[in-house]
C-alpha cells in the first residue's frame, strides 16, 4: 500500500526541521515498531488548503510504502492496532503525531478492504484517536459464494469449526423489517447455503433513499453472528452490479450488508473538454416506477447552492446500458448567459419529483473505479476546475475556482503578495486610470457602473479596470477585468489614480499619495450604520477597517440631504460629500419603461398580465447559520400568499447581498429567486409593487412611484435592540407596515390608499428629489469634469 501525505509543525517553518519525516507503524498494545522508508516530495497545493498565512509547507510532503504482509498476525496479536506514526526532529527532540486529517476528495475518501488471511484480517480505518491505522481482528464466519439477482440473495457461509449454522436473518431498522431467509439442505461437511427474498420497496418510499440491511447467520444455540466477506471490494462488486436496486456491500469491518434503493444511479466516468467547455458524465441508472415496472430517466442537473446548469444533451450508449450527459460549463439564468461558471462547488444530481428538481434531489455517487482516479485538476485560461467526490455522499463534485496562478493561491501566497504592497506603492501612478469595484467584486452594478457608462457617453479616454471575484462576472465593453487577489489586482489597486467602490477594500489596502477614492456607498440608511451601531454588534476588526477606510475617501456620494448629514458622521469622514442623487437610479427615470419591462419579464418567464411583487427584505445581524454565515430572513409565507392572491400574482424574491446563496429553495411556481439577478433596477421596472422591511431599497423604489408595503413582524426588536433607526419610520412610512402574511395580503388586495398618498409623496421629495435621471452627469462633473486627459 502506498501512502502519501504531509508532515509539518503548524506555524513553524520547515527550515527548522529539514529532511524527510520518520514514518513508523507502531503496535498500540505492544509498542512494537516497524520503520518505513519515506520519499520526500513537494506540492504547493498544501499551502492552498492549509490556511497558514505565514509559513509555506510545500516541501513537507512524503510518500511511504507499507508491506501489509510483513505485519505480524496471529493469536498473540489479538486486538493489535498498528497506527501510522510521523516524527520530525527539532533541536534534537522528536515531535511525533498520527495523521490528523485525510483528503475526502479521492482515493483516501474510503478506507480499502484488505483480504482476510485464514481467520484473520487487517481492518484499515481512520479515527480521531489514532489517525490512519490497521486493526487486527479475528473473523470466524465467511461468505464463500454470493449472488444477487433482482430481490433474491443466494449465499454460502462457512462457520467456525464444528459450528452448525441453522438460519439467516436480515434486519433494516429504518424500515422496521426483521426477516429470516431459508436454508437449503445439503451435506453437513459443506458450507451452509441460504436464500433470502428481500421485499421490494413500495412507492411510498422516497425514490433515492438508501436502506441498509444487516445480514447475520443463526447458529444452533440461537445466537446471531456477522458474516465476513473474505476478499476486496472489487470482488464483492462483481457479485451484484452496483447499478442494482438491491446490492451487496460491506461494513467498515468487512461484514456483509445489503443496501436497497428504488432508484439507483452511479457515475462511471467524467471528463472535461477545454475546447468546447463541456463536462461529460457517463453514468448508469435503474429507476423503476409503476406497475408493470417502467424504466424512467430522471433529469440531471449540475448544481451549487446558488446556481444550476442544465444538461445540453443526453445520449444512450447502446449495448452498454450506460448514458452520457453533457453540461456546457456556462451559467444561464434569468435569460442571460455567462461563458464561465460562478466560483463554487457543484455536484451532479438527479431530480426525483419535478423537472426543476428544487424540492428533492439526489447527489449521484461515483463508482469505486472512478474514485480511485480522483481528484483531478483541470485548468483553462478563464477558470480552474477540480473534479472530486463529496465526503459523505461520495457524489461527483466539480469545484470551480478563479484562475489564480500557483503563486497566488492560498493564504501564504496571498500574505506574500500583501507584503509587496510597499513595493507596488513605489511604482509610478497610472495617470487617470480608474479601478471600479462593486460588492467585493461579486457584481458589476450600482452607481459605479452608471459612472462607467457616463464615461462612455463622454468618450472619456481613461483606462478603466473592474475588480471581479472571477471571470464569470462580466465587465462592460472597454473595461479590463482584474481578478481579485491576483498579483495584477494588488498592483493596480495601488497604482491607479482613481478608485471607485460602493463598499470597502480589504483590510490591507493602504491609500498612497496621489490616489483619489470615490465612495459611492450603496443606499440611504434607515437603520443605523458605521459608528452609530452599538459596538457590541460589530467586530473590532470591522470597526477598525471602516474607520481607516473612511479616512481614505476623497468623495462620498449621497442620494439626498439626509444621507449627506448622516453618512459622514456615521463613518467619521471629512471628505467632500457630493449630494446629487444616485447615478444608479438614472435608469429609473425614463419616458418609456415598457420595452425594458417587457424584456425583463420575458427573461424571467412572466406574462405581461401578471402582477409582479418584488420581495426584498434586508439581512438580520442576529440570524446566522452554518459557517457563521448570515441567513435569509423571510417572514413571508409564499404558499399562503399565493393561495389568497391567486395565480395572477408572481413573487420575485431578492435576498440581500449578505445572504447570497442562503435563500431557501423555492418550489412554488409563483416564486422566482432573483437574488443573483445582476441589475436590481431592472427588477424595479418589471415589478408592480415592492414588499420590504427596513431595506434601503425603499429609497430607490420610491423613484418609480409604485406602491410599497412593509412586512416587519420584528419591528420592535430591530428598532430597539438590533440596529435602531435614524428617524421615526412608523410615522413616515410611505406604505402600510404589517406583521403577518395575512395582513400583507389584505393590504395588497385593498391596493394603494389615499391615506398613504401624501406620505409617499413627502417621502419621495425628502429622499429622492435629486434622482431626476441626470445624477451621473453631475457626479462625473464633480469628480472628473476639470481633469480631462
Amino acid at each position: 500500500m502506498e501512502i502519501s501525505g504531509y508532515a509539518f509543525i503548524e506555524g513553524l517553518s520547515p527550515k527548522y526541521y529539514p529532511g524527510v519525516p520518520r514514518v513508523e507503524l507502531i503496535d498500540i498494545l505492544s509498542s512494537q515498531r516497524i520503520e518505513l522508508g519515506p520519499i520526500k516530495r513537494s506540492d504547493f497545493d498544501v499551502d492552498a488548503v492549509d490556511g497558514d498565512p505565514w509559513v509555506s509547507y510545500a516541501g513537507t510532503g512524503f510518500v511511504a510504502e507499507v508491506d501489509l504482509d510483513s505485519l505480524p498476525t496471529g493469536p498473540q496479536h489479538d486486538g493489535s492496532e498498528w497506527a501510522l506514526s510521523l516524527s520530525l526532529s527539532l533541536d534534537n527532540e522528536n515531535i511525533t503525531s498520527n495523521f490528523l486529517t485525510k483528503d475526502a476528495g479521492g482515493t483516501t475518501a474510503s478506507m480499502p478492504l484488505l483480504d482476510a488471511a485464514g481467520n484473520r484480517r487487517l481492518i484499515t480505518r481512520f479515527s480521531k484517536q489514532y489517525g490512519l491505522s490497521f486493526f487486527d481482528v479475528k473473523q470466524r464466519r465467511f461468505v464463500t459464494e454470493l449472488s444477487v439477482e433482482d430481490q433474491t440473495v443466494n449465499l454460502s457461509v462457512t462457520g467456525a469449526p464444528g459450528e452448525d449454522l441453522v438460519g439467516i436473518r436480515i434486519e433494516c431498522p429504518k424500515l422496521g423489517i426483521e426477516l429470516d431467509g431459508r436454508k437449503i439442505p445439503g451435506p453437513a461437511d459443506e458450507a451452509a447455503k441460504f436464500i433470502i427474498d428481500v421485499p421490494t420497496l413500495n412507492e411510498d418510499q422516497p425514490p433515492t433513499a438508501n436502506y441498509m440491511y444487516k445480514v447475520r447467520v443463526i447458529s444452533s444455540d440461537g445466537k446471531l453472528h456477522h458474516i465476513a466477506w473474505p476478499t476486496d471490494i472489487e470482488s464483492l462488486n462483481r457479485t451484484s452490479e452496483d447499478i442494482n436496486n438491491l446490492r451487496a456491500t460491506v461494513s467498515g469491518y468487512g461484514y456483509l450488508e445489503l443496501t436497497q434503493q428504488r432508484w439507483r444511479l452511479v457515475i462511471d466516468d467524467a471528463s472535461y473538454d477545454a475546447a468546447t467547455n463541456e463536462l461529460k458524465v457517463e453514468y448508469r441508472a435503474k429507476c423503476v416506477v409503476g406497475t408493470p415496472p417502467y424504466l424512467t430517466l430522471p433529469p440531471l442537473v449540475l448544481a451549487s447552492d446558488a446556481h444550476r446548469v442544465r444538461p445540453s444533451k443526453t445520449e444512450v450508449l447502446h449495448g452498454s446500458g450506460a448514458m452520457t450527459t453533457t453540461f456546457v460549463l456556462n451559467r444561464e439564468k434569468h435569460g442571460s448567459s455567462r461563458e464561465v461558471l460562478t466560483s463554487g462547488t457543484y455536484t451532479v444530481r438527479c431530480a426525483t419529483e419535478s423537472l426543476g428538481g428544487e424540492s428533492h434531489e439526489y447527489w449521484i455517487p461515483v463508482t469505486k473505479d472512478l474514485e480511485l482516479r480522483l481528484p483531478q485538476e483541470l485548468t483553462t485560461q478563464t477558470t480552474r476546475l477540480k473534479l472530486g467526490r463529496t465526503p459523505r455522499a461520495g457524489a461527483l463534485a466539480l469545484q470551480v475556482l478563479a484562475p489564480l496562478d500557483t503563486s497566488e493561491r492560498g493564504k501564504y501566497r496571498q500574505r506574500t503578495l500583501q507584503d509587496r504592497i510597499p513595493e507596488f506603492s513605489e511604482l509610478p501612478l497610472e495617470p487617470g486610470a480608474v479601478l471600479f469595484e462593486s460588492f467585493g467584486g461579486k457584481s458589476v452594478t450600482d452607481s459605479g457602473l452608471a459612472l462607467f457608462n457616463e464615461m462612455d457617453r463622454r468618450d472619456d479616454p481613461r483606462t478603466r479596470y473592474w475588480s471581479v471575484v472571477d471571470l464569470s462576472v462580466h465587465v462592460p465593453t472597454g473595461a479590463v477585468p482584474l481578478i481579485r487577489y491576483s498579483e495584477e489586482w494588488y498592483r493596480k489597486l495601488h497604482t491607479v489614480e482613481y478608485l471607485v467602490n460602493n463598499n470597502n477594500f480589504p483590510f490591507y489596502y493602504r491609500k498612497r499619495a496621489g490616489q483619489k477614492y470615490v465612495q459611492t456607498w450603496h443606499g440611504t440608511p434607515l437603520k443605523r450604520i458605521g459608528n452609530d451601531i452599538p459596538s457590541t454588534h460589530l467586530s473590532l476588526p470591522y470597526v477598525n477597517l471602516m474607520q481607516r477606510e473612511a479616512r481614505y475617501w476623497d468623495f462620498l456620494l449621497a442620494q439626498n440631504d439626509f444621507s449627506a448629514e448622516v453618512l459622514p458622521r456615521a463613518f467619521g469622514t471629512s471628505c467632500r460629500v457630493v449630494t446629487e442623487g444616485y447615478p444608479r437610479n438614472d435608469t429609473l427615470v425614463q419616458d418609456d419603461h415598457y420595452p425594458l419591462r417587457a424584456a425583463v419579464r420575458s427573461r424571467l418567464g412572466i406574462d405581461e398580465d401578471k402582477t409582479v411583487v418584488l420581495y426584498a427584505p434586508t439581512w438580520r445581524d442576529y440570524l446566522r447559520g452554518q459557517g457563521n454565515r448570515y441567513q435569509m430572513s423571510s417572514f413571508l409565507d409564499f404558499q399562503k400568499a399565493n393561495d389568497r392572491l391567486g395565480a395572477n400574482f408572481v413573487f420575485l424574491v431578492r435576498g440581500h447581498s449578505n445572504v447570497a446563496g442562503q435563500v431557501p429553495a423555492l418550489t412554488n411556481l409563483s416564486c422566482i429567486d432573483v437574488t443573483d439577478y445582476e441589475d436590481i433596477n431592472e427588477l424595479y421596472t418589471a415589478s408592480d409593487l415592492l414588499v420590504t422591511d427596513y431595506s434601503s431599497v425603499m429609497f430607490d423604489y420610491c423613484v418609480t412611484g409604485k406602491p410599497m408595503y412593509f412586512l416587519a413582524p420584528d419591528l420592535e426588536r430591530y428598532r430597539d435592540s438590533v440596529r435602531g433607526f435614524y428617524f421615526d419610520f412608523e410615522s413616515t412610512s410611505p406604505g402600510p407596515i404589517v406583521a403577518s402574511t395575512e395582513s400583507l395580503v389584505e393590504s395588497i388586495l385593498q391596493g394603494p390608499t389615499t391615506a398613504y398618498a401624501d406620505k409617499y409623496e413627502s417621502f419621495r421629495k425628502l429622499y429622492a428629489s435629486h434622482d431626476d435621471g441626470k445624477a451621473a452627469q453631475r457626479v462625473y462633473d464633480h469628480i472628473w469634469g476639470a481633469s480631462h486627459l
